[in-house]
This record gives C-alpha cells, sequence and structure tokens, in this order.
C-alpha cells in the first residue's frame, strides 16, 4: 500500500525532517515543497495500520514537525510502484 504524507514543519527543520526521512525503508521519495505543506512523502507499507504507526509513532514524534495529513493511494495510472 502507498501513501501520500504531508508535513507541516517548524521554520527551518525541513533539512533535519527531509533526513530522518531518508533513514527509513518505508519512504520511497520525499521532497521539499511549496505551498501549504512543507515536505511530501510517498511510504509504503503492507497494510493501513503499517502505515499509520509510521505516521503516528514516528514522523509524528519528531522535533520539527507541526502537522502530517496522509493520503493513501487508491489507485496508480502511471509510476513504477508495485502494491
Amino acid at each position: 500500500m502507498i501513501a501520500f504524507v504531508l508535513i507541516v514543519t517548524k521554520p527551518d527543520t525541513e533539512e533535519q525532517i527531509l533526513s530522518k526521512l531518508s533513514e527509513h525503508e518505508e519512504v520511497i521519495e520525499a521532497h521539499f515543497v511549496t505551498g501549504e505543506f512543507d515536505i511530501i512523502a510517498k511510504v509504503r507499507g503492507k497494510d493501513i495500520r503499517e502505515i499509520s504507526e509510521f505516521v503516528s509513532k514516528k514522523i509524528r514524534t519528531w522535533e520539527g514537525v507541526q502537522r502530517t495529513v496522509t493520503a493513501l493511494s487508491i489507485k496508480e495510472i502511471k509510476g513504477k510502484s508495485t502494491y
């Protein structure tokens, strides 16, 4: 299962959070972006529970993370991910 985790960070903590994301095998991609959110991470888990645990017990506990929104992928039209 694939999900996109949209992350709002405290100012000047983006690089620190991107670095932490890169240390986890659940993270397929992570991008520093413009707009309402600061980082978008594409994550993989075997099911919703595994993704939920990764977000709630890891990402949300990191210093600098203010808020997250998780969107589960229902269908991939073009890409290389395998579900």
